[in-house]
């Protein structure tokens, strides 16, 4: 036990957050279950990283609810999603304005912020119209390009999807209930609630239907004679903030 007390014995580095796993989901809730288990090195641990990279296979699908028990046998450390990427399998490196590509950061940020994950972390903010560099050339897409030869830079829709939870939901901000009923389009749209410190609501939507608009109506309980309707084009991100 030497890192532990090297880091909080030192002014540099005693208020580091320090996080334990760094891996896919589908290693909850053993991985942190052993290292907590041991109580002179829970002591020094906050949070548990986690990787995106197998959310949406089979192990990833059926791990979703290690969430709660790994939440429930550690309140006091939180989750965080600490790498993602698209364009690191199948079609390897950036795609253009591929719409699929930020509809799945905005699909697993709501599933994991549903599920006791406090933030999500883009692995790379910007890379060259490779996807790199990358000294191994493992090539993959980010939410900004940069094209370093006309001296632009493009904006994928991961940028605008991560945009719609980091730009209105902010710090210390929690999550409300959601009730859905009379929605019948539950398999295209989602959606996911917060109470800003602000005392604002902030209700982000994802339609991801690649055709088809949807009309929804918004109630807030606490209001009773006032409901906002609105309708949600096809492939959209749309975010409601009212107070």
């Amino acid at each position: 036990m030497n890192l532990g007390p090297a880091l909080k014995g030192n002014p540099l580095t005693q208020n580091l957050k320090v996080m334990i796993m760094d891996t896919n989901r589908y290693m909850l809730p053993d991985f942190p279950a052993t290292v907590l288990s041991d109580p002179d090195a829970a002591k020094y641990v906050d949070g548990i990283a986690i990787h995106w990279y197998a959310d949406d296979n089979d192990l990833g699908l059926t791990s979703l609810p290690n969430f709660e028990t790994t939440h429930n046998a550690n309140p006091d450390k939180f989750m965080l999603y600490t790498e993602a990427c698209t364009g690191w399998t199948g079609v390897q490196g950036p795609s253009l304005g591929d719409w699929s590509r930020g509809d799945q950061y905005a699909h697993d940020i709501m599933e994991d912020l549903y599920n006791w994950v406090t933030g999500w972390v883009d692995w790379n903010m910007c890379l060259d119209t490779k996807g790199g560099p990358n000294w191994v050339n493992n090539l993959v897409d980010s939410p900004i390009i940069v094209n370093a030869t006309s001296n632009e830079f493009y904006k994928n829709p991961m940028y605008y999807a991560l945009g719609h939870f980091s730009k209105f939901i902010t710090e210390n901000s929690v999550r409300v209930q959601l009730n859905t009923q009379g929605i019948t389009s539950k398999v295209y749209l989602e959606a996911v609630a917060f109470l800003t410190p602000s005392n604002q609501r902030v209700l982000v939507i994802n339609n991801r239907d690649v055709s088809t608009n949807y009309a929804i109506t918004i109630n807030d309980a606490n209001i009773t004679d006032k409901h906002l309707t609105l309708v949600l084009e096809p492939r959209s991100f749309t975010t409601i903030v009212w107070n």
